[in-house]
């Protein structure tokens, strides 16, 4: 057990305090604003001294049952039942003494995600008004199964790079930036940002349909237009009618289209040419598309 301590640690180690070591992933170097950790164990019963983290961070419950104990460094007491997909947030700074006790059979898992409150600050002042990292509000198993379905579903795209990963990460990072802004905090509503001009949106297009191919994040879009990822998001859908995700599968539709009618290549080429590595996930999406598989669409 940890001995307690008043100044501020790094999400890894909060994670080292409850027992698991951080591992250097491809996803902590290409998106340094989050940590994620698997949190196992069989222990029935155990105690924690628990230090404040520089980050605020959740912590889903994806396996069996168990109450948690936790008091804070200013003596409140909470207890809660964790049930499966609960989830508590806890803000930075805040430390105490925690203990979990298991209430049924089977292994504990845990997702631990933190975020940066800096990047939070920013995505919070570019849409959804000024939020100080203190005004987060610590909660203890919540069931809330949008926001819990959101932190396994960003945990798992975090375990191995795939195509449309980053941009699927950086969409779950900005709903559940959005529901701590909107459920669990004093946000400070302002004015949005002017949208982007039409001009530039055509330019954002013109970009997208020279890379489509290839694993185009929504930061670096957002970033040509001047805005955050997701006001960009918002801006993009109203002036082109679909998400900025849709629009470059669209894309990669409408040229595997091209190509299966005017070529003879191979459709598993065809699928690495439009930034596909998977046939079967090309495929899928395909018929998705257009209503037929790849090879039923060259037939016809």
């Amino acid at each position: 057990m940890s001995s307690r301590t008043d100044s501020l640690i790094s999400p890894c180690e909060v994670t080292r305090v409850l027992g698991e070591s951080p591992k250097d992933t491809w996803a902590r170097r290409a998106f340094p604003h989050l940590q994620a950790a698997l949190l196992t164990g069989g222990v029935s019963y155990e105690t924690y001294d628990i230090p404040g983290c520089s980050w605020p961070y959740f912590v889903v419950n994806t396996g069996a049952a168990y109450e948690i104990r936790l008091e804070t460094q200013d003596s409140r007491q909470h207890v809660c039942r964790m049930g499966h997909h609960h989830v508590h947030l806890v803000p930075p700074g805040t430390s105490g003494t925690l203990t979990l006790r298991k209430l049924e059979s089977g292994a504990l898992e845990r997702i631990f995600l933190a975020m940066d409150p800096a990047w939070i600050g920013r995505f919070a002042d570019n849409h959804a008004g000024e939020v100080k990292p203190g005004s987060l509000r610590l909660f203890l198993g919540r069931d809330d199964k949008m926001l819990a379905t959101a932190l396994v579903a960003l945990y798992r795209a975090l375990q191995e790079p795939q195509p449309m990963n980053s941009l699927f990460v950086d969409s779950a990072v900005q709903f559940i930036a959005a529901a701590i802004l909107r459920d669990y905090s004093e946000a400070v509503a302002r004015r949005i940002p002017h949208p982007v001009s039409l001009q530039r949106m055509e330019r954002i297009k013109e970009l997208i349909h020279q890379s489509f191919a290839q694993d185009i994040q929504l930061s670096d879009l957002a970033d040509e237009a001047g805005l955050s990822p997701f006001h960009f998001s918002r801006v993009f859908k109203e002036i082109v009618g679909m998400p900025p995700r849709q629009y470059i599968i669209k894309q990669r539709m409408d040229e595997a289209c091209r190509l299966l009618k005017e070529s003879t290549y191979a459709i598993a080429a065809i699928a690495a040419m439009v930034g596909y590595e998977s046939v079967s996930h090309f495929s899928s999406l395909f018929k998705r598309h257009t209503g037929m598989s790849p090879a039923g669409f060259r037939r016809s």
